[in-house]
């Protein structure tokens, strides 16, 4: 999609899964459900239909989704940040929401976020059969966060 100066860009950062090690992960492999049937996504795709012309999407298939770690996800993000020319909004969901609460707690942006939206991010590390492990666990001074937004 090209950009042109009056869009206002939308980085969405996806969901993921952690693990506390390789075995859990492997077992997670073996055991989860699979199904022929196609998936419904909430993705770039809908919001490009729901919010116009105004806006560019761009969503980033983030590195090892089902094995994530946050240092392989903080390299990524930041290629992608560095596309960003025009004003601009951040989106995280699940995963992608504690990824951004870190990353923004931790990384003085080059030019602030419009805003800033977290939907359902895991902080509190109590969803069953899931650990918020690889390096996604916030730090207790998150006040940097109002600085890049």
């Amino acid at each position: 999609m090209k950009t042109t100066k009056s869009k206002i860009q939308v980085l969405l950062v996806h969901g993921g899964m952690t693990f506390k090690n390789e075995k859990d992960y492997l077992h997670y492999l073996k055991t989860k459900k699979v199904s022929a049937k196609k998936k419904i996504y909430w993705a770039g795709d809908y919001l490009e239909k729901t919010l116009g012309k105004r806006f560019e999407i761009i969503s980033p298939r983030m590195p090892l989704q089902d094995f994530a770690k946050y240092r392989d996800w903080k390299i990524f993000f930041e290629r992608y940040l560095s596309l960003i020319k025009n004003k601009y909004i951040l989106i995280g969901s699940s995963l992608g929401g504690v990824f951004l609460a870190k990353y923004l707690s931790e990384n003085k942006l080059r030019k602030k976020a419009l805003s800033v939206y977290l939907v359902c991010p895991p902080f509190d590390n109590t969803l069953p059969d899931e650990d918020l492990v690889g390096g996604f666990t916030l730090g207790s001074d998150l006040s940097l966060i109002e600085k890049n937004c």
